[in-house]
């Protein structure tokens, strides 16, 4: 489904510019872009495979990594499955979650804050 500005703009804004999914950083000027760290798209909440709407409730802004990786499963069961690979107390696991970040390892914090979310506006970059 294709979004105008005005839509993506405001599913961008229901997060504050952070991943539904892992509450990592996302850019808002890198909506579909594969190769950018903070590359994102819309994601159906509840998947269209599982019944899920159009409706602008259910659409969520995403890491293009964690939408993908998410595929048909629930939210919750997406981040138990990456939440149960590690027993550590301390596990990062929102830096962990969002994939697209993998590559820059030298600093995944940067885009993948392990803090709790708190909006702060877009992230244009």
């Amino acid at each position: 489904m294709a979004y105008n500005d005005f839509e993506r703009t405001e599913i961008f804004d229901k997060t504050g510019g952070e991943c539904h999914l892992c509450f990592g950083k996302l850019t808002y000027s890198a909506y579909g872009d594969l190769g950018h760290p903070r590359g994102w798209e819309i994601d159906h909440s509840n998947p269209r495979a599982n019944g899920g709407t159009d409706y602008f409730r259910n659409l969520m802004p995403a890491h293009i990594s964690c939408n993908r990786q998410k595929g048909a499963m629930s939210n919750a069961n997406f981040r138990d499955l990456y939440l149960e690979e590690e027993d550590e107390e301390d596990f990062d696991w929102l830096g962990a979650l969002c994939l697209g970040c993998l590559a820059f390892t030298a600093y995944v914090a940067f885009a993948c804050p392990s803090t709790p979310f708190q909006p702060e506006g877009r992230i244009n970059g």
